[in-house]
């Protein structure tokens, strides 16, 4: 094989690998998908709450923490979301149903959520503060 020859070998192999790592992502990315039901206080009981989360992450860097949650207050009622003792959002009750999405597709996740795969507890709040609903992953 003449010096040419390899050097053109050399670099279409090195081009390749190049392109397969970027296509691959990032080696060192966290992969999970998690799910819990959530538990309810004795708050959380008086108003029959109920929910559910998922944590999810893939090899190519994505992120998602979802809360659904079901309680019998008003309309327009903001629960609060914490996720390993930091605010991972708001989810406003309509039609006794919230949901807070949280991902990295548009921006990055709040500090404190990254990585989601961290998450290990989670608590859901009514507007005075007091939690309703619990969990751990």
């Amino acid at each position: 094989m003449t010096r040419r020859i390899a050097l053109k070998y050399a670099t279409a192999v090195l081009a390749g690998l190049a392109l397969v790592t970027t296509l691959a992502g990032p080696a060192s990315a966290a992969v999970c998908d998690r799910r819990i039901r959530l538990i309810p206080t004795p708050a959380g009981r008086a108003i029959m709450a109920d929910g559910r989360a998922r944590v999810r992450s893939d090899a190519r860097g994505r992120q998602s923490f979802v809360v659904e949650i079901t309680a019998f207050v008003p309309n327009g009622t903001v629960l609060s979301v914490t996720a390993n003792g930091v605010p991972a959002g708001t989810a406003a009750v309509m039609f006794n149903r919230a949901l807070l999405d949280v991902t990295n597709a548009a921006s990055p996740l709040p500090a404190g959520l990254d990585p989601v795969c961290g998450i290990t507890q989670l608590l859901v709040a009514d507007p005075a503060g007091t939690v309703i609903l619990t969990g751990m992953f």
